[in-house]
């Protein structure tokens, strides 16, 4: 067959196996978004812990007052008849009413831009008031749903860098603290980068900050910027001398996308995953194999086609030089990835174990447990094949599989993308073939 037919036929089997994974379920599959999430909230990193989930009306967080003035050290009082609510100390007293937006913090009235309520029996209080009252400083975390309650002056440092709060962190860098100091074993560098946070970072490092410094779980400045697909902050870092790049223990799935991400920076100039790039003979695959090894050895790739919609490539693999690798752009973005390799029809060992691999793979990457499902056409059928080859599950497949009664699948859902496996037969030219596809979310 021609490279021209060749490449025409391949790409209907693409569009076939993009329509069988949809319809098994991979665009259904979504993620939580932020405002499903619970509304959490810590005292210098200690967890509140609250009988009645907090929430949010017009950008105020309300909160069971009992949890919060016992969080703070704050003596809790209630006046029924006044239908008031109050926390003390020796040096502070704060006096809220249900329904009533004028508190007031010793003696002084102070309006509130939500007034408390009841809640299922529960009084809710505004958050923010109450522990900037006592002298708290707070942080909000859209992403996370989560706020921050900072007293320790030392933990300011590097709250005041997460949270890009520029003023702050120069505040207490003129003031005693310096660019060196360390919270759980990791730097205000290594905060900040952790924060996305670009005005912190920049002038950590204008303080001349260790761009390089690694924290006890293995992250660095340059890998937390490559996590949140922040371009810029890898250049800066880059710029100021970090070459602290990959670690040895990716021990999480984040890390693992991290370095990802990163590799795909150094390789192709940019860390995210749906920009299309500009082709050379070295082309780094995202979502397969090794990031690390893939930077020390790029893959050898020869371009077969290039349309506005569709790139081909041969040899996909790092570790292999099989099949074809298609990438599918849409208005000019990642839509899937597809990796096809074909079996000879004496060759379904080879073929089950690649599929066995490529799982494996996965696995390894990703720090997940991946498990195959049979898909035959029918139960009935799935029986026959039982009876028949009830001692040699090997043969069971390969015959099963060849006469088209049935396909090996696997899938794993990530965080920002969906990987699918599956193992089936080529009838028109009589071969097994293997796919892999990545979808980004």
């Amino acid at each position: 067959m021609n490279k021209k037919s060749k490449f025409v036929y391949n790409l209907k089997v693409f569009l076939v196996l993009a329509m069988m994974l949809s319809i098994w379920g991979w665009y259904g599959h979504s993620n939580v978004d932020a405002a499903d999430k619970a509304i959490t909230a810590a005292i210098d990193d200690k967890k509140i812990a609250f009988s009645t989930p907090p929430y949010q009306k017009a950008g105020t967080t309300l909160v069971p007052f009992r949890a919060i003035f016992e969080a703070l050290d704050l003596k809790v009082g209630w006046n029924a008849e006044k239908q008031q609510v109050t926390g003390t100390s020796d040096t502070l007293n704060v006096t809220l009413t249900i329904n009533s937006k004028n508190a007031y913090v010793n003696g002084e009235k102070v309006v509130l831009a939500q007034a408390p309520v009841v809640v299922n029996g529960a009084t809710m209080v505004p958050l923010r008031f109450v522990a900037e009252a006592s002298g708290g400083l707070v942080y909000w975390d859209g992403k996370k749903q989560h706020i921050d309650i900072v007293f320790n002056e030392a933990l300011k440092v590097f709250k005041a860098a997460y949270y890009n709060d520029s003023a702050a962190l120069k505040h207490w860098l003129e003031n005693g603290y310096t660019v060196d100091e360390m919270y759980n074993g990791s730097t205000p560098l290594l905060y900040a980068a952790m924060g996305n946070a670009w005005d912190t970072v920049n002038l950590l490092l204008k303080q001349e900050a260790n761009p390089d410094v690694k924290s006890p779980t293995n992250w660095t400045p340059l890998l937390w910027a490559a996590y949140h697909q922040n371009d810029d902050m890898i250049k800066r870092l880059l710029e100021y001398g970090a070459t602290e790049k990959f670690v040895t223990d990716s021990s999480t799935n984040d890390l693992k996308l991290a370095q990802t991400r990163l590799a795909n920076y150094l390789n192709n100039g940019s860390s995210k995953l749906d920009n299309k790039k500009t082709y050379n003979d070295s082309y780094f695959v995202v979502p397969f194999g090794s990031s690390r090894a893939t930077v020390k050895s790029k893959i050898s790739t020869t371009l077969v086609e290039d349309k506005p919609e569709l790139i081909t490539y041969n040899k996909a693999f790092i570790n292999g030089d099989i099949g074809l690798q298609f990438y599918e752009f849409k208005n000019g973005k990642l839509a899937s990835v597809l990796h096809r390799a074909d079996y000879e029809l004496n060759d379904a060992t080879s073929a089950m174990e690649e599929f066995l691999s490529q799982m494996e793979r996965i696995e390894k990457v990703y720090g997940v447990e991946m498990k195959y499902q049979e898909a035959y056409t029918s139960s009935s059928i799935k029986s026959l094949y039982e009876a028949a080859y009830s001692n040699d599950l090997t043969d069971r497949y390969a015959h099963a599989i060849r006469q088209g009664d049935l396909q090996l699948q696997s899938a794993y859902y990530g965080e920002d993308h969906k990987l699918g496996i599956t193992l089936g037969f080529d009838k028109k030219y009589s071969t097994y073939m293997l796919a892999v596809l990545y979808l980004p979310n």
